[in-house]
């Protein structure tokens, strides 16, 4: 029997946010590229990139995007459950724990084990 694959979507990564309220477009800086579930931070006060240290991360991307140019794009904020299975650190310092504490800081609750 043939399988369907399909490819990851923001339910399966934040399992509870307020929609209106944790959620901000924001610019994404030339040159990211950003799966759903990246783990982002703020640089230069207005443009999102891949999160590089545990300090400052500060959203998660609610969409894959691949940018040449400044573009807008969705972020979780504030206020919601992350499954943890399912962020991207890639762009960090390998520090999941203290990713996790700077987000929880703002909110965000990662939690592992969620379906």
């Amino acid at each position: 029997m043939a399988t369907q694959t399909e490819a990851t979507n923001v339910g399966d990564v934040v399992k509870y946010d307020q929609e209106i309220f944790s959620r901000e477009e924001h610019d994404i800086a030339s040159g990211q590229t950003l799966d759903i579930g990246s783990v982002c931070e703020t640089v230069g006060g207005d443009k999102v990139v891949l999160s590089a240290t545990v300090a400052n991360a500060d959203s998660i991307s609610l969409q894959k995007v691949t940018t040449t140019s400044i573009v807008k794009g969705a972020f979780l904020v504030r206020h919601g459950v992350l499954k943890q299975e399912r962020l991207n650190y890639e762009g960090g310092d390998g520090d999941k724990a203290g990713t996790n504490a700077a987000l929880a800081a703002l909110g965000m609750h990662v939690r592992s084990g969620l379906s």
